[in-house]
């Protein structure tokens, strides 16, 4: 009796010492698991301009969603939490004041963004467009697109840009329309240029820590860890 009562001693002992340890496991573990699912949020605003055109607020809407569909589809597929302020509806005089806003101090601007959406960082592109009718009457859009991102302390992110696009086209918006899907190509690439053959996700750790394979967004929070606000 005595040995079958040392022997159920020992089961219990071995089993409590299991569960124990899982427990450990799990409580270690839990907040690593967790952070991994969460993802960079950031918010990207394209403001259009055109020379020589009055641009009215149906216009710019529409320049506006169609450049944003470009940009989220890269962001979104590289694993970003992208957040529109204006997804549902254009609110075309808050759209002209944090475009006035953005043209004074694009820190200031990005930081505010930052504040008031909730998210990590701010990217701010403003493309300036040209129409023009070639002789063979082709329609030239040329454009000219100014980037710039900052944290939600309006630190720079680095990854200013300045680029210029020339498409033809026989109709003249598909010519402007061209150039906004290659703008929403650059910025995508820009904010997700991921290190050579990297094939993980761009995950932010709860320590601060960026998977090693991160794009250029990822490497300029990582130098900021301490004083950005990861979600």
């Amino acid at each position: 009796m005595q040995e079958i009562q040392k022997s159920y001693n020992f089961k219990s002992i071995r089993m409590m010492t299991g569960i124990l340890m899982a427990c450990l496991a799990l409580t270690v573990l839990a907040p690593q698991t967790v952070s991994a699912t969460l993802s960079t949020r950031i918010v990207v605003l394209p403001f259009y301009s055109e020379e020589g055109r009055d641009v009215s607020d149906s216009d710019s809407a529409m320049h506006y969603r169609r450049m944003m569909g470009f940009i989220q589809n890269r962001l979104v597929d590289a694993g970003f939490e992208v957040i529109d302020p204006f997804a549902k509806d254009l609110a075309v005089k808050e759209y002209n004041r944090v475009m006035e806003s953005a043209r004074q101090d694009s820190a200031l601007a990005c930081r505010e963004l930052c504040r008031k959406y909730a998210v990590d960082a701010a990217y701010i592109v403003t493309l300036k467009v040209r129409r023009e009718l070639t002789p063979d009457h082709l329609y030239r859009a040329s454009a000219q697109v100014d980037g710039t991102g900052y944290d939600s302390a309006g630190r720079s992110l680095g990854i200013a840009m300045f680029e210029t696009f020339n498409e033809t086209r026989r109709d003249a918006d598909a010519a402007v329309g061209e150039v906004e899907k290659e703008v929403g190509d650059l910025i995508g690439n820009k904010l997700t240029a991921w290190k050579q053959n990297c094939d993980s996700g761009n995950v932010v750790t709860d320590t601060g820590a960026v998977s090693e394979n991160g794009g250029a967004l990822e490497e300029r929070i990582r130098t900021q860890e301490t004083k950005i606000n990861i979600r």
